[in-house]
């Protein structure tokens, strides 16, 4: 059986972000796993970003500050804004005192910044992820 390209990104690490630091509310993190198809992230064209909700976070969820975290991962990180695909995901490892299903959302922000979502089985997920790899231009 072949092994999932969910498990072999470029960066897999928590990212952690402070008051005050572009993010509204409290001290915060989140697991972001970054998919490309260079060695060097910063070579690459395009790029898959998941960021997962961890049990860890006291700030605010990844869900309700999408659209500052998704601008800070991109600067952190030096990749583009326009050139990053965002997934959100939760599961059973989000929260401290719940269960939760696996679930995966590309995120996609309006001309104003507004967040959209879109739930995205695992298999889509995959696929848009080998799709990146497949097409980055470098």
């Amino acid at each position: 059986m072949k092994a999932s390209i969910i498990g072999n990104p470029k960066v897999d690490e928590l990212f952690h972000w402070k008051k005050g630091e572009g993010i509204p509310g409290r001290d915060g993190c989140c697991r972001i796993r970054i998919y490309c198809r260079n060695a060097n992230i910063r070579d690459s064209e395009e790029w898959v970003v998941i960021g997962s909700e961890v049990k860890e976070n006291e700030g605010q969820s990844i869900t309700n500050c999408v659209e500052y975290l998704f601008e800070k991962v991109c600067q952190f990180y030096r990749i583009k804004l326009e050139k990053t695909t965002w997934i959100e995901h939760y599961n059973q490892d989000s929260y401290k005192d719940r269960d939760r299903e696996e679930e995966y959302s590309l995120v996609t922000l309006s001309d104003g910044g507004r967040p959209y979502w879109k739930y995205l089985t695992r298999s889509e997920l995959e696929s848009l992820i080998i799709l990146t790899l497949l097409t980055d231009k470098n």
